[in-house]
């Protein structure tokens, strides 16, 4: 239990996250919240660079600055912004950005100083998120709104809720499986940003909605900016790593 209470912020974080993930979601049309949940990386980013020395390049700087800069256009350029759904969404899309990045960020800086491992981490958060979000259901309504979703006699609707679960936590499982094989960080980091553009491509055939072309140059400002974050920080980070690993070498050598 010792060991539990660093880990205690990162878990509320978490679930707050979850829930506030959860309602942007169900009011915004998915690219505008991909685009949005790419920035949820970059305070955590930001920290490491200034505490831990981590390398960066000007790339890296640019792509980053984009992706902000395509988020609020994004925001500024959607089409539905205006609703009243689209204006809840963007208010918990923000809560979900704060809580979101302070789980990454608070992950980042005390995570090590955590007696834990990751795996036991993340089982921790799913377990935390299961006994706030119960009451929680209740206490803020959403149990009695329920009562008006038209689809509870579906059973499609519980195996996507089963899937939802079973493929998140594989999802993070991998995650935290690939970041101990550095060499493959590079491919995992495109197989994610190939995967959200996927996931917005067929987004608009399946929901069959219109958007602007201001709207559309945003996203895919977004996307390339995330592709090439992506892309820049890893091979910033690997060319760090094999610096340091031939000035080791070197004081080796000079020694012997």
């Amino acid at each position: 239990m010792t060991a539990l209470l660093p880990w205690l912020p990162a878990m509320m974080f978490f679930v707050l996250s979850i829930y506030a993930g959860s309602k942007a979601l169900s009011k915004l049309v998915v690219p505008a919240f991909v685009i949005l949940q790419n920035i949820v990386e970059f305070p955590a980013y930001i920290i490491g660079i200034f505490l831990n020395n981590q390398p960066t390049s000007l790339p890296n700087k640019v792509s980053l600055v984009a992706g902000v800069i395509a988020a609020l256009l994004t925001w500024i350029t959607d089409p539905q912004r205006d609703e009243k759904d689209s204006v809840d969404g963007y208010f918990w899309m923000l809560i979900y950005i704060l809580s979101a990045s302070s789980f990454a960020s608070y992950s980042s800086v005390r995570g090590s100083a955590v007696n834990l491992s990751e795996v036991e981490k993340l089982l921790y958060c799913y377990f935390f998120s299961v006994v706030a979000l119960s009451p929680a259901s209740v206490i803020l309504g959403d149990i009695l709104a329920s009562r008006d979703f038209p689809h509870w006699y579906l059973h499609q609707f519980y195996v996507g809720c089963i899937l939802s679960g079973v493929l998140g936590a594989a999802l993070n499982l991998t995650g935290i499986c690939v970041s101990r094989c550095p060499e493959s960080s590079l491919l995992s980091g495109l197989t994610i940003a190939n995967a959200k553009t996927m996931l917005i491509l067929s987004s608009v055939v399946i929901f069959e909605r219109t958007f602007t072309g201001d709207f559309a140059l945003s996203v895919f400002l977004g996307i390339s900016a995330y592709s090439v974050f992506t892309v820049t920080k890893t091979t910033s980070s690997t060319i760090a790593t094999d610096e340091l690993g031939v000035k080791h070498e070197a004081e080796r050598l000079e020694n012997t």
